[in-house]
């Protein structure tokens, strides 16, 4: 008997892993595709800050940190407590169902939506003799401020990389603050869990110790602003998202934080 429940297991283990993957699998072409083409206007200053190539957090420097820390921590710890039958694997996959849930909703939103980046039109590189061939078109007076004459789509850039320009039409929500708070808040539950954080002692390190992976997502979401990558919208509705599929993924496979056996 005690065979067959471990090949239960074993099956359960294996067919978690196989959906995990096919998610992963079906967001490769959604992150390939090109985004919904919006109209924007060459006066419009939210979209007219520079483009940096650099940036705070690229998008390995992002991985490494918030999947190297959080995989480290939980390593550590059933290293430790020397647990590693199912509470390593429950551990890891509420954290990579967090983690992949989170990055799909996040992708398939910035297609549909297509929301420029704040560094847009620098990406842009604006070809003037096609606004002017655009603007002329309409053979309206210059005195009448007819709207759609001064809207413009991507047809008028003349940046020959069409990834960046791609990609500057993927602002809306935040990938990075997202992925940030789907990895590190689900760490900071992980953390609250293991050390008894609601046990009514109320010892100020373990909440400094919970605090800290989410205080540093927080810092990463911040970022995404001061790189003139997001909008503040952007990085709000990001970090939500990821806040919700870490709670929903860590209390999937654990008990509430009041709970004994957290």
């Amino acid at each position: 008997m005690a065979f067959f429940t471990l090949q239960k297991i074993q099956l359960s283990f294996i067919m978690d892993w196989f959906f995990i993957f096919l998610v992963v699998l079906v967001s490769i072409p959604i992150n390939i595709i090109s985004p919904f083409e919006r109209q924007f206007r060459l006066d419009d200053d939210t979209i007219s800050h520079p483009y940096k190539k650099e940036e705070t957090f690229s998008v390995p420097y992002l991985i490494i940190v918030t999947v190297g820390f959080p995989t480290l921590v939980m390593t550590i710890y059933h290293i430790v407590y020397r647990d590693f039958k199912y509470g390593f694997h429950q551990s890891l996959m509420g954290f990579f169902v967090s983690v992949v849930l989170s990055s799909f909703v996040t992708s398939i939103i910035k297609v549909t939506v297509g929301r420029y980046r704040p560094d847009f039109i620098s990406r842009c590189q604006v070809d003037i003799a096609k606004v002017e061939t655009i603007y002329n078109s309409y053979n309206m007076s210059d005195y009448f401020d007819f709207g759609p004459r001064n809207l413009y789509n991507t047809t008028i850039c003349s940046n020959p990389n069409k990834f960046i320009i791609n990609e500057g039409r993927k602002s809306f929500p935040s990938g990075h603050s997202s992925f940030a708070f789907a990895t590190l808040t689900y760490t900071s539950l992980f953390i609250a869990g293991k050390i008894q954080l609601y046990d009514g002692n109320f010892v100020f390190w373990k909440l400094l110790a919970v605090l800290i992976p989410n205080l540093f997502a927080l810092y990463i979401a911040i970022t995404r602003m001061s790189d003139y990558r997001h909008h503040w919208q952007d990085v709000v509705i990001g970090s939500l998202i990821g806040i919700i599929f870490s709670v929903v993924s860590y209390f999937y496979y654990f008990p509430f934080l009041n709970s004994p056996e957290s």
